[in-house]
């Protein structure tokens, strides 16, 4: 299932409404094409949920139509966004990169999927995300607890 996680308003307030329109009319109707920014959110919020996916339960991330997203996942989309839409028209964009826009949304996305960062949201995560542990000392192999194993040194 696809997920939208910005709405066109939010990129139109990101780029500006006459650069969304320059970048997406394709047709020279004098507003930007609707279908052609609806695969733009599509494959930007693609990107962003195939970061998220274990982290967050994505259905409950993508409630951006009611203004509930996390704004870190509302800024990452625009982010990617605003990269493809700059590789799409280089020329529209001429003081955008948008390989180096989207090398920087990918680190910042491969630090969320890290857990160097966190996303300003109480959801859940999802179960995937629960690795588990190891417990020391393990009680079938182990007599004594040694503090040097945890990289903290003995106390």
């Amino acid at each position: 299932m696809a997920y939208a996680f910005i709405t066109q308003t939010q990129l139109s307030r990101r780029l500006g409404p006459a650069t969304l329109k320059r970048l997406y009319d394709d047709n020279d109707a004098g507003t930007a094409d609707t279908n052609a920014v609806d695969q733009l959110i599509a494959d930007a919020s693609g990107k962003v949920a195939s970061y998220l996916q274990g982290i967050v339960t994505l259905s409950t991330a993508a409630t951006a139509a009611t203004g509930d997203t996390a704004h870190e996942i509302v800024r990452l989309t625009l982010d990617v966004a605003v990269a493809m839409a700059a590789q799409r028209h280089p020329e529209v964009l001429p003081s955008y990169d948008g390989l180096e826009l989207m090398k920087q949304a990918e680190r910042d996305l491969e630090r969320l999927r890290k857990n160097q960062t966190a996303l300003d949201t109480d959801a859940a995560p999802n179960p995937a995300a629960n690795e588990g542990g190891e417990i020391f000392p393990d009680p079938n192999t182990e007599d004594v607890y040694t503090f040097a194993r945890d990289g903290f040194g003995d106390f």
